[in-house]
């Protein structure tokens, strides 16, 4: 059924609006204020960028990217945080190691920032077997690690900078007596954010969430 929206004044403001009424979709039987339409535009576009491949994993189209269910959320974080903050990483030509990698969607991000190669530390066998195939769909330059975090891994492993997101893990750095090198950082309590601003002098960004002591901090970025 074509659905053809007519343009008419609001009853309160009497700015122009679209009016859509008879559709199938009930949800649609309002008005509609221009920036309503351009929303639900934008919502619709999005819809069809996942392909549900079962219960458990979907497809990320843009990208060609599998995702398990659990990291589906990222794709959120890349819009409203990674190009903001993540961004600010010198990553052009560098080998970053990305402490949290999940299915490779920070490894993407980088990668399309011209990254030379990302070292991905994921424990999560479910995450690391998205992960595997995400890089053989995409020929990308990932070496990984399938363990969890180690401060050892800061004096063997050759890299330029770091994203760390492993809900947790990173209090181990309080006990790294070595400058940081440039880094991203996702804290998990205001505790660790306090200690981490004395220790390694990391500057506050913003909160992941509004409601959540989940913060971003940057170290050794300059200039931020």
């Amino acid at each position: 059924m074509l659905v053809i929206p007519r343009v008419k004044l609001s009853r309160k403001r009497h700015i122009p609006i679209f009016y859509i009424a008879g559709t199938p979709a009930a949800f649609l039987d309002h008005e509609w204020y221009p920036h309503q339409i351009m929303g639900l535009i934008s919502k619709l576009i999005e819809s069809t960028h996942w392909k549900r491949i079962d219960s458990k994993y979907f497809e990320y189209k843009p990208f060609h990217m599998k995702l398990h269910l659990n990291y589906l959320g990222m794709m959120d974080e890349w819009h409203r945080i990674w190009n903001k903050y993540y961004s600010l990483l010198p990553v052009r030509d560098k080998v970053v190691l990305d402490v949290g990698a999940g299915c490779g969607e920070t490894a993407c991000f980088f990668l399309k920032r011209s990254a030379r190669k990302i070292i991905c530390v994921e424990p999560n066998p479910a995450a690391v077997a998205c992960l595997r195939e995400n890089v053989s769909r995409n020929n990308w330059n990932v070496q990984i690690l399938e363990e969890p975090f180690s401060l050892e891994m800061l004096n063997t492993l050759q890299f330029d900078c770091m994203k760390m997101d492993c809900e947790g893990c990173e209090s181990a750095l309080l006990d790294y007596d070595k400058p940081l090198p440039p880094s991203i950082i996702e804290l998990h309590s205001n505790e660790l954010l306090t200690q981490f601003k004395a220790k390694f002098l990391a500057r506050y960004l913003a909160n992941v969430n509004e409601n959540t002591s989940v913060s971003l901090v940057a170290i050794a970025i300059n200039p931020l």
